[in-house]
């Protein structure tokens, strides 16, 4: 390697046909709250698998025969998964063309860390005509590495080249230069917000940024947090921020300094609703206690049980539903958390959901939950349900206005997906709802009938191709 550094402001990918030159991120980038986290930790364990598989500690030998029975470790070389182990002196169009993503992404890393500017050219070269997919974790450091000395020129490339458009690639080269260089990057034009005409960056990037802005440990994130003038900027930032300091402090001192961080006492609502929120999916009696500290404190606990409950739900959906029937008083809170309980747990467990919910017929409480089962029930089963059995749930509701309007909503899609059947079930069961409820579910828009009519037809086909 040995070419000069290439301006990449100017250049045009031989992979498109138009280059963006607005700075605007391909669609890629839509749902990428989730991808974006989870790109990272691939990488993350990428290469701990691999360092950790090829580089066990001197005179660990059976450890080394654990982890490949028959091969001893050589020094200078990994054991692969599949493949041969490459030498130390594999080019990077060996190593991008090896089939274990282990080594790959390790010899990836040991390039270019020993890597300079004046090897751009080459090194983009190698990656244009890689055999990888688009967005493989092997972009994502090729991104990280070029926007430590030229961001600009990195997030153009990835937002246009065909292999590196993808919010993983995107978002590394995003955060490698949120590191070195947040305020350049906030100045820059390529990160502007599309949705309003406020200063700031685009939400999809929010997160990212923030991360790489707190561990960079530079001056000014506090401040630029606040100053944001779009409120869910504040909000993803101030959450972005509490699940840092989470992971410095620890969860209880985390909690404890949101008590008194710099914040306005809004702000510090934000960061320790966003904290709880974290902290119960590991630690929910700690999440329950703090709810209590900060009713003490006078702080506006609205929305905290319900955070609390769905994470809780998650791994605990029993435990969680009856700490909400045992200590959430407020009858708008508790609905809203029980909505949150009831909507994992039918998807975690609904055989048990159904067992534990037989045990508190005329509740009412419980009608919130037995509204979504009858809604979960009909939806996750393309229409294609015993409808009596959905009707039953329904009323099975206490309060009589949500127990009939409920039954409308069953009566109402049965007439679509079998209309025989929910004509019977009128003639044999004539006083169960009232008639203006019954003349009600006669009528029904033409989205909804659409939606209905797919999904039988989607279930049709699928059992047809099976």
């Amino acid at each position: 390697m040995g070419s000069k550094c290439h301006d990449m402001r100017n250049r045009r990918n031989p992979l498109d046909e138009k280059t963006n030159t607005s700075g605007e991120i391909s669609p890629a980038l839509a749902p990428l709250g989730r991808r974006c986290r989870a790109i990272a930790l691939a990488t993350f364990f990428a290469l701990m698998g691999a360092v950790a598989v090829g580089c066990s500690p001197a005179g660990d030998e059976s450890a080394a025969k654990a982890q490949s029975p028959g091969a001893m470790t050589v020094p200078g070389e990994i054991i692969s998964i599949t493949g041969e182990p490459l030498p130390p002196t594999a080019t990077i169009e060996e190593v991008l063309n090896h089939p274990d993503p282990f080594e790959r992404a390790k010899r990836v890393s040991e390039i270019l860390q020993r890597s300079g500017p004046e090897d751009l050219e080459d090194l983009m070269h190698a990656f244009d005509v890689a055999p990888l997919e688009q967005g493989d974790l092997e972009y994502g450091l090729f991104g990280y590495w070029w926007a430590r000395f030229d961001p600009e020129a990195a997030f153009i490339y990835a937002d246009n080249a065909l292999r590196t458009d993808h919010g993983g690639v995107i978002l590394q080269v995003v955060r490698a230069w949120a590191h070195n260089d947040p305020i350049g990057a906030i100045e820059s034009t390529l990160l502007a917000s599309r949705e309003t005409q406020t200063p700031g960056i685009r939400e999809e990037l929010t997160d990212v940024f923030v991360i790489a802005w707190f561990e960079s440990g530079l001056p000014g994130l506090e401040d630029w947090m606040v100053q944001q003038q779009d409120p869910r900027a504040i909000a993803n930032s101030l959450k972005a921020y509490g699940r840092m300091k989470i992971f410095e402090l620890g969860p209880e001192a985390a909690l404890e300094w949101s008590r008194t961080a710099p914040f306005e006492d809004a702000d510090r609502r934000l960061i320790m609703a966003g904290m709880l929120n974290i902290i119960a999916h590991q630690y929910p009696e700690m999440a329950v206690n703090w709810i209590r500290i900060a009713e003490e404190d006078g702080v506006d606990t609205r929305t905290f049980a319900s955070r609390v409950a769905r994470s809780w739900a998650h791994h605990e959906p029993q435990k969680a539903a009856e700490w909400v029937l045992a200590e959430v008083h407020s009858e708008y809170d508790r609905g809203q958390a029980l909505n949150q309980v009831t909507r994992r747990w039918l998807r975690r467990d609904e055989p048990g959901f159904a067992k534990w919910l037989e045990g508190h017929v005329g509740e009412k409480w419980s009608d919130f939950m037995r509204n979504q089962d009858v809604r979960w029930y009909v939806r996750k089963n393309f229409y294609q349900v015993d409808w009596t059995e959905a009707m039953n749930r329904a009323l099975a509701i206490s309060q009589e206005n949500f127990r009939n309007g409920m039954g409308a909503w069953v009566l109402q899609r049965w007439f679509v997906a079998d209309n025989a059947g929910a004509e019977a079930w009128l003639v044999e069961n004539p006083d169960t709802l009232p008639a203006d409820f019954v003349e009600r579910s006669r009528k029904i828009t033409a989205v909804e009938r659409a939606e209905i009519e797919e999904a039988l037809a989607h279930h049709r086909d699928a059992e047809a191709a099976s």
